[in-house]
C-alpha cells in the first residue's frame, strides 16, 4: 500500500517580486535556472512539486531526466516517502506503509535485474494456522474449500462479471458465496462459514482500502488492471521499499549516476495554501501560482504539481480559490481507506518454526468475551476483533517479529489507544485463540502506523466506492489539470488516486508522477 500535505496569501510587495522572477524565467531556455548555485531551493521555481512520496520523486526525476533542473518539492514531514515508510528495528525491516510489489510493473523493471525482490515464504514450509478461540485448529480442508471457492467468485467478478452490476461488491459476492455453497458436494459448518467470511471481509478490505466490501464497487473492481503476477507477494530484500527512491534516482546501483532530486526537497514544509486565482483569471503575463507554508514561507511557481493524498485533499481546506466543482466532486466521492499496521517484537520465536502465522476464525461471542474480560481495550471503540492474521515477519529469517493490518473504522479507533494499550490488547486478543497451547511472552518492542491521525496523511490509499458510481467520478477527473485563461499549465495532480487502472499501488503513484513530468515537458516544448 500505498502521502503528504498542502496551502495561504501574502503582500503586493511579495506578488510583484515573484512576478518579476516569473518574467525572467520566460525569458530563459527549458532547463536552464537551477535553483541556484549551490542546489538548493530558491523561492520561485517554474514547478513547484508538493509532496516528496513516489508520485513526486518520479515527477522530480523524469524532469531531471530530461535536462529539467528548475523546481523545488515541499515535503511536510520530516523525511521522504510519503506513504512508503521503512524503518529498520529488531533486526529486520518494519514497513509502515506500502509493502508489497505487487507483479511486473515500472517498480519490479527497477528492482528485479538488481535482485533486491524475494518472494513471501518461498524458502520456507511455514503455513499459516487458522484457529478457533480455545486453540482449536479448524478444518483445514473446509478452510480451503471455502478459499477457493472465495478466489473463482471474485477472480470472475474482476474479469468481467462485475462490469455491468450497480451495487456493492459486497452485496454481490454474497449473493455469488451463497449459490456456491448450496452446489458443494461437501458443505462445511456454518460457523466456519460465518468466521471464514468475517476473515474474508477482512482480506478484501485489506487489499482494496475500503472500510467495508458493502461500500465498495462492484463496477469498479474491474477497472483496476492487474499486472502480471500480481499476487505472488514479492517483498524488498535490501533496506525495505524506501530502496524504490534510490532507484527512482540511480543513485542506487551506481551512487556517481545519482540524479538530485534530494538536494530540491525541502523537508518539514508543510504547505498552508495554494493560491491560484490571479494566475488563471489574469492576462498575460500571468502572474505565478503563491503557496504559503504553516510556518510562514512562501514560494510562487508557474505551475504547481500536487500529489498529495486524496485523503488530504478531502480533510484539508487548502486551495484558494476552492477546486472546481467538476475535480470537488471528485474528491468528495472517490473512496479512500484506513488500513494500519502494528508490530509485536518478541526476544526470539514463541511459536514453531513451521508457522508462518495465525488467523483467527471470530466468533460473535469472541468479541463479547473479550469486552467482558478486557473493558479497558474497548473503552474508546472496539478494535481487537477487526485484526487480521498475525504474520511472521519475511525480511529475517527465524524472525521474532508478529505483524496484523486492521482496516476500516477499528483502524481510526484503535489510533486513540496509547501504544502500551495497544500492544496488550493485542496479545490477550491472540492469547484467546493460541494462549491454551503455548506461552505468550510479553513484547520486547512494539510499533504501529498511523496513517489516519497523521495530517499529511489521512488515510492510506483509495477505492472507486458506491459514491464514485452515483457521482459518475473517477480517477481520471481527479487527475485533469487546471488551466490558466490561456490554456496553459497552473495546477497539476499525481499520486495513486489520480491512476485509472493502478489506483492504490506505488506503481501507480510511480506512473502518474511520471505522466505528469511528461505533460509539464510536453507544454514548454510548444513555447
Amino acid at each position: 500500500m500505498p502521502n503528504a500535505p498542502p496551502r495561504s496569501r501574502r503582500s503586493q510587495q511579495c506578488m510583484q517580486y515573484g512576478l518579476c522572477l516569473f518574467l525572467l524565467a520566460l525569458l530563459s531556455p527549458v532547463g536552464a535556472l537551477p535553483p541556484s548555485a549551490d542546489g538548493a531551493p530558491t523561492n520561485h521555481s517554474r514547478v513547484l512539486i508538493v509532496g516528496a512520496g513516489a508520485a513526486g520523486y518520479a515527477a522530480a526525476a523524469r524532469l531531471l531526466e530530461h535536462g529539467w533542473s528548475d523546481f523545488t518539492i515541499l515535503e511536510a514531514e520530516p523525511r521522504i516517502g510519503g506513504r512508503i515508510h521503512s524503518v529498520r528495528e529488531a533486526g529486520t525491516i518494519l514497513e509502515m506503509g506500502a509493502e508489497w510489489v505487487h507483479g511486473e510493473n515500472v517498480v519490479y523493471e527497477m528492482a528485479a535485474p538488481l535482485q533486491l525482490l524475494g518472494r513471501r515464504w518461498s524458502d520456507s514450509d511455514a503455513e499459516v494456522s487458522v484457529v478457533w478461540s480455545g486453540g482449536v485448529e479448524a478444518d483445514i480442508e473446509d478452510v480451503m474449500l471455502l478459499y477457493n471457492t472465495s478466489i473463482d467468485i471474485h477472480d470472475a467478478g474482476a474479469h468481467g462479471e462485475l462490469a455491468n452490476y450497480n451495487g456493492s461488491f459486497g452485496e454481490w459476492f454474497l449473493e455469488k458465496f451463497n449459490k456456491r455453497l448450496q452446489s458443494l458436494d461437501r458443505r462445511p459448518p456454518p460457523d466456519l462459514v460465518e468466521a471464514f467470511l468475517d476473515a474474508y471481509q477482512k482480506g478484501v478490505g485489506l487489499e482494496e482500502g475500503a472500510h467495508s466490501w458493502n461500500e465498495l464497487s462492484g463496477r469498479g473492481m474491474t477497472e483496476y488492471e492487474e499486472s502480471r503476477g500480481e499476487n505472488e507477494g514479492l517483498f524488498w530484500k535490501r533496506d525495505g521499499f524506501i530502496s524504490v527512491f534510490d532507484l527512482l534516482t540511480k543513485r542506487f546501483p551506481n551512487s556517481s549516476q545519482e540524479l538530485p532530486v534530494r538536494q530540491r526537497v525541502l523537508l518539514d514544509s508543510e504547505v498552508s495554501a495554494i493560491r491560484w486565482g490571479e494566475r488563471v483569471r489574469s492576462e498575460l503575463p500571468a502572474p505565478p501560482v503563491v503557496v504559503e507554508l504553516s510556518h510562514g514561507g512562501k514560494h510562487t511557481a508557474d505551475i504547481v504539481l500536487v500529489t498529495v493524498s486524496l485523503g488530504v485533499l478531502k480533510h484539508r481546506d487548502i486551495f484558494d480559490p476552492p477546486l472546481p466543482p467538476r475535480k470537488m466532486k471528485a474528491v468528495e466521492n472517490l473512496g479512500f481507506g484506513t488500513v494500519e499496521k502494528v508490530f509485536l517484537h518478541f526476544t526470539e520465536p514463541w511459536w514453531p518454526s513451521d508457522v508462518a502465522g495465525y488467523e483467527p476464525l471470530v466468533r460473535e461471542e469472541d468479541r463479547e468475551t473479550f469486552k467482558r474480560e478486557h473493558p479497558e481495550f474497548a473503552a474508546h471503540g472496539e478494535w481487537a476483533h477487526a485484526l487480521s492474521a498475525f504474520y511472521v515477519d519475511q525480511h529475517a529469517p527465524r524472525s521474532a517479529v508478529l505483524s496484523t493490518w486492521i482496516t476500516g473504522e477499528p483502524a481510526r479507533l484503535m489510533e486513540s489507544y496509547t501504544d502500551s494499550e495497544l500492544m496488550m490488547g493485542c496479545v490477550k486478543w491472540l492469547q484467546m485463540f493460541v494462549g491454551q497451547n503455548l506461552t505468550i511472552p510479553q513484547p520486547a518492542g512494539f510499533r504501529r502506523s498511523s496513517w489516519w491521525s497523521n495530517p499529511h496523511f489521512k488515510g492510506s490509499f483509495s477505492y472507486i466506492s458506491l459514491d464514485s458510481d452515483r457521482a459518475d467520478v473517477r480517477a481520471a477527473h481527479l487527475a485533469e489539470p487546471i488551466l490558466d485563461a490561456h490554456d496553459q499549465l497552473a495546477i497539476l495532480f499525481a499520486g495513486e488516486a489520480t491512476h485509472g487502472r493502478h489506483y492504490t499501488s506505488v506503481h501507480g503513484a510511480i506512473e502518474s508522477g511520471q505522466r505528469e513530468a511528461d505533460r509539464i515537458l510536453k507544454e514548454y516544448k510548444k513555447k
